[in-house]
C-alpha cells in the first residue's frame, strides 16, 4: 500500500501544509489566515487535496507540528489532526516543535532551540544529529534565564522574544544566534522518520505541549 501522509505545521504565525507519496518530494500549500477569528487550516487541506486529485482516504498518516508554539494555531491544528485520525483511521504523529525548527539549520550540532520565550522564562530542547537527522538529546523543558547555559552549542535558534541577557550570553561565547523557521516540508520530513520508528499516537494520546498555562485557560479558570 502506498504511504500517503499529510503534515500540518501551524504552531507559529507563519502555517502551512504538505502531502507526499511514498518517496516523492513534499507539496506545500500555505494557510492564509490574516486574522485570529480566521481558520483556513480545513480549507487550505481540501484546496492540497485536491491540486493532487486526491480524496481524504488516500491518506494513510498525519503529522503535526505540537509546539511549544501559539495556543490557538496549536488548539486547531491538533484538534484536525484529532478529527482524520479518528474519521479516517490513520496514524497520527505529533511532531516536536523544536526538530521541525531544526530542519533548516545547517550543522551537526549539538543546537539549542529556544521556543516560547516569556518573561523570565523559555522551553529550551538540545538537538544533535544521528544518522542524518535531527534528533532531542534530551526532552525539551522550562528553564529560567538564570540557569539557562550554552556550553558546547554550534548555535542557539531563537526568535525576537529570546531574552537580552540571553542574547548576550550567546554572543560573550561566540554562538551564532539563527531565527527558526517553521513549514509544512520540514515537519513531513520528521513525520516520515518518526513513523518509520512506529511512533505513532492515538488520537487520545496526541495533545498540544504548553510550557505553561494558556492565558485563555487561566481566564476561564478564573471565571
Amino acid at each position: 500500500m502506498m504511504q500517503t501522509m499529510l503534515a500540518i505545521e501551524c504552531s507559529q504565525r507563519s502555517a502551512s501544509v504538505a502531502i507526499t507519496t511514498g518517496g516523492g518530494p513534499p507539496t506545500v500549500e500555505k494557510v492564509c489566515s490574516d486574522r485570529r477569528s480566521d481558520d483556513d487550516l480545513l480549507p487550505a487541506i481540501a484546496r492540497l487535496l485536491s491540486g493532487l486529485k486526491m480524496q481524504p482516504s488516500d491518506l494513510t498518516s498525519v503529522a503535526v507540528s505540537i509546539g511549544p508554539g501559539g495556543f490557538t494555531g496549536l488548539r486547531i491544528s491538533i484538534a484536525a489532526a484529532k478529527m482524520l485520525g479518528v474519521s479516517l483511521g490513520v496514524k497520527l504523529i505529533g511532531v516536536p516543535s523544536a526538530l521541525v525548527a531544526a530542519q533548516s539549520i545547517k550543522s551537526n550540532g549539538p543546537i539549542l532551540v529556544a521556543l516560547a520565550c516569556k518573561g523570565e522564562t523559555l522551553w529550551a530542547t538540545t538537538l544533535q544529529t544521528q544518522d542524518g537527522m535531527w534528533v532531542c538529546r534530551e526532552p525539551g523543558g522550562l528553564v529560567s534565564i538564570d540557569s539557562f547555559v550554552l556550553n558546547g552549542m554550534q548555535y542557539l535558534v531563537a526568535d525576537a522574544y529570546l531574552p537580552e541577557a540571553i542574547r548576550n550570553q550567546a554572543a560573550a561565547q561566540g554562538v551564532e544566534v539563527l531565527e527558526p523557521k517553521f513549514d509544512a516540508a520540514s515537519c513531513l520530513l520528521v513525520g516520515q522518520q518518526m513513523l518509520s520508528q512506529d511512533q505513532y499516537l492515538t488520537p487520545d494520546q496526541l495533545q498540544p505541549l504548553y510550557p505553561r498555562e494558556p492565558e485563555a485557560v487561566r481566564l476561564f479558570n478564573q471565571r
